[in-house]
């Protein structure tokens, strides 16, 4: 969009400069039309272009992605655009320090978090999907709980305390069922009090 929109400027720009050089788009006074679509092209080309830097969450990072999915699995194809992203912001970094650029000293910082934290949203989706975590299922399951949808039939979510049942049915319990805990703990440990019976 930004790349048809900076194209588009240009094409009004030029019929209607007194001066249609590279300085005069170059230069970001606005003082008319002309100036003012210039510096219009000037922007919008420039994010456009920037945008398609390999450093991935921006849009040039997931094509590296979509390329990288070609011959790997998605997660993986993920871990590679990411860690050449995570590379593209420590050079920024390091950049708008030698050069006292600090706008490109937050775009760094952006794309470094930003890059972690779709990583390790993919990792999420991607977590045991060929059933070896045992955490994976529970955490797919847990939106599932509670909801009218997925109660069990004749299942009172209010019931008194005479009729309150032991246990509830799987499915509908808002926490984590005793299955649910043994899963757990045979991947990460005991997770009871020590006190608890």
């Amino acid at each position: 969009a930004n790349l048809i929109l900076g194209a588009l400027c240009l094409a009004l720009w030029m019929p209607v400069a007194d001066n249609a050089s590279t300085a005069a788009l170059l230069s970001t006074r606005v003082t008319d039309l002309p100036s003012a679509l210039a510096f219009s092209a000037l922007c919008h080309l420039s994010l456009g272009l920037f945008n398609l830097i390999p450093a991935f969450p921006m849009d040039g990072g997931k094509i590296l992605r979509s390329h990288f999915a070609k011959t790997r699995d998605w997660l993986p194809a993920t871990e590679a655009a990411a860690k050449i992203g995570r590379s593209m912001a420590w050079l920024m970094f390091f950049a708008s320090i030698a050069f006292a650029e600090w706008g490109l000293f937050f775009i760094a910082l952006y794309l470094f978090f930003s890059g972690t934290r779709e990583l390790w949203s993919t990792r999420l989706k991607h977590m045991g999907t060929n059933g070896t975590h045992p955490l994976a299922d529970i955490l797919r399951n847990m939106n599932r709980r509670g909801s009218p949808q997925t109660e069990a039939p004749g299942f009172d979510p209010n019931p008194t305390t005479e009729e309150a049942p032991t246990s509830m049915p799987h499915g509908t319990s808002k926490g984590f069922s005793d299955e649910d805990i043994e899963r757990m703990e045979s991947d990460h440990g005991s997770l009871k009090r020590k006190d608890s019976p």
